[in-house]
């Protein structure tokens, strides 16, 4: 199988690796990387099937995708992942939680999907924008990188993706996020969880966060005004200060094995 590929930042005791979501690849840290590298070695990856990893596209489920990250986590990490990418550092953690210190969740839903008494993603939503993704897949994630910022002047595609994916690899994204339900294994997270939101989010609307800080022993929820989907976007630098100090929250809770 080819190798994953990934970007090491920085010199630090506590590790903090980067999950990016669907239709994007690392690229999408790249405002809040300079920040976060003088407090944390940062481990920016590309997903199977994307980036620089784009070769990776063998997969079929997200458990492979999970088989594949694993190794790669050292000790003393602390994991973001964004949406999907969400459900990926999640499932990570509960796919063996000995190396993850705390999960720092930015615009992630345990169930994506609408529900009885939770609020999601419509189907007939999710089957349209399946349907636009085979008629035109590159026209379609481009209306998607535009809807993560709400300033029309500052939308460029490019800041969110270095190579778009195969159809294959965001057909499986769509496939994992209108499946996946772990809404009853939260409660096995015995580790600090950071929920972080966009207020003007209409992906994960802002009703479903009470719901969500039921289903948790040890989370906090932040919503950061003014942002959508991709809050690290249009502010980095709450976003930065926010990722600190749940670092430093870590440091005092849990013990850290110092490095050389």
């Amino acid at each position: 199988m080819e190798k994953l590929h990934f970007k090491t930042i920085g010199k630090h005791n506590i590790n903090l690796i980067l999950i990016h979501g669907w239709g994007t690849d690392s690229k999408i840290w790249k405002k809040i990387t300079p920040k976060l590298t003088k407090h944390f070695k940062l481990y920016l990856i590309d997903l199977p099937g994307y980036g620089k990893n784009i070769k990776l596209e063998n997969i079929n489920k997200i458990e492979e995708i999970i088989n594949i990250l694993y190794p790669y986590i050292p000790n003393n990490t602390v994991i973001v992942g964004w949406s999907m990418g969400g459900i990926i550092a999640t499932k990570i953690y509960l796919h063996n939680p000995t190396k993850i210190k705390g999960l720092i969740l930015i615009s992630t839903s345990p169930c994506f999907i609408k529900k009885k008494k939770w609020p999601g993603i419509k189907l007939k939503t999710l089957k349209l924008f399946k349907i636009n993704l085979k008629k035109n897949y590159k026209k379609t994630i481009n209306i998607f990188h535009n809807s993560l910022l709400l300033n029309k002047k500052s939308k460029k595609n490019n800041i969110f993706i270095k190579k778009i994916p195969k159809k294959k690899i965001l057909e499986l994204g769509l496939k994992i996020i209108k499946n996946i339900d772990i809404r009853n294994e939260l409660i096995k997270i015995n580790i600090p969880v950071l929920n972080i939101y966009g207020e003007k989010d209409n992906i994960i609307p802002k009703k479903f966060i009470h719901k969500l800080n039921k289903l948790y022993l040890n989370n906090k929820s932040i919503i950061i005004p003014n942002t959508t989907h991709a809050p690290f976007i249009s502010k980095p630098k709450i976003i930065c200060k926010q990722i600190i100090k749940f670092k430093n929250f870590i440091k005092k809770t849990q013990k850290i094995i110092y490095h050389k």
